[in-house]
């Protein structure tokens, strides 16, 4: 199960839940775009270019042999003096556990709600600093979106541009080294496309399940099987049907920061990991296909997607479902 943190204030919460269930909790750390603006601040072009290289260039183990053997090598791996507060902590994190990745991460357009957004610049600026660690890093990142896939397609282009090389893993190639997830994904066939072959991912929430939610249901479709994902988004795009009323999309747009303000979607109360089961059943219905072909696919995706970095990547991989839900918001 991943758990997804969204700033310092709940990366704690995290970091408990792996350590209380090692052996089901796949920790992730970032920095949510609803928190742009309390994290993040423009940064000189100089600054950001200096940490992008830094960050870059941090993938251990091999940097601290390389570090403790040549001295030059140990000076360039130290951060940057404009590194802030939140990226040294989250590096930390992540070089303390192999087994967890970097999210939640994004972009979200500034007008369209979800807490005190930052500007689309200070937010691109953000998820350039986030790819590039996970590159450093070779760890997966999920991003959230909304209303700004061409954004984020430029800029998971630009990280692939920076990159030494696509990395091959089961026969997958991901052109900026490490895989991308699209959490509770909703983009159109031509969006799927595009960042398909950047590397993405694509993880659908449980708003599947209501008949309303037609970009979601159509996502659900288009999106190729070895690239589905499948998540609960606890506690949010909860399930729609004999559950209580319904919700317009354009709300469940904006409902995955709704736990920031403290108002849930008018759909059930909220989701749970377990509704992932009932997500498969309604993809496989729109699909055409069986739920046990959707679980089987979203089992495989999964475990090549969010693999522990200190182990080598398997072709076949085993293990349960992984199942996406972001922490207690900060």
């Amino acid at each position: 199960m991943c758990i997804n943190g969204t700033s310092p204030r709940d990366w704690p919460h995290v970091v408990s839940a792996a350590v209380l269930y090692p052996d089901c909790v796949v920790p992730h750390f970032g920095l949510h775009p609803m928190h742009g603006a309390q994290y993040g601040k423009e940064i000189p072009e100089a600054d950001h270019l200096s940490l992008l290289e830094w960050l870059r260039g941090c993938s251990p183990p091999a940097t601290l042999a390389a570090a403790s053997a040549s001295p030059s090598r140990a000076s360039q791996l130290e951060p940057p003096s404009c590194t802030p507060d939140w990226l040294l902590q989250l590096q930390q994190l992540l070089l303390q556990a192999p087994n967890a990745h970097v999210g939640e991460t994004g972009l979200h357009k500034p007008g369209a709600g979800c807490g005190t957004l930052g500007t689309l610049g200070v937010q691109r600026q953000l998820l350039s600093l986030h790819l590039a660690l996970a590159q450093g890093l070779q760890r997966s990142v999920t991003v959230h979106c909304v209303k700004a896939f061409g954004a984020l397609a430029d800029e998971l282009q630009a990280a692939a541009a920076a990159a030494e090389g696509a990395t091959v893993m089961a026969g997958t190639e991901f052109p900026l080294g490490v895989p991308i997830v699209c959490h509770s994904f909703s983009g159109s066939s031509e969006v799927t496309r595009r960042l398909q072959r950047l590397g993405a991912y694509f993880s659908i929430s449980g708003s599947v399940s209501n008949p309303a939610f037609k970009a979601v249901r159509a996502a659900a479709v288009h999106v190729p099987l070895h690239r589905l994902l499948l998540e609960s988004d606890c506690p949010d795009q909860p399930l729609w049907g004999g559950q209580g009323g319904g919700s317009s999309e354009e709300t469940a747009t904006t409902s995955c920061c709704a736990a920031s303000t403290g108002a849930l979607p008018a759909m059930q109360h909220h989701s749970c990991p377990e509704d992932v089961l009932v997500t498969a059943a309604a993809i496989a219905d729109l699909r055409g296909c069986t739920a046990v072909e959707v679980v089987k696919a979203a089992n495989q995706n999964a475990t090549l997607v969010f693999r522990d970095s200190s182990l080598k990547p398997s072709a076949e991989g085993s293990g349960s479902v992984a199942l996406a839900a972001r922490g207690a918001p900060g």
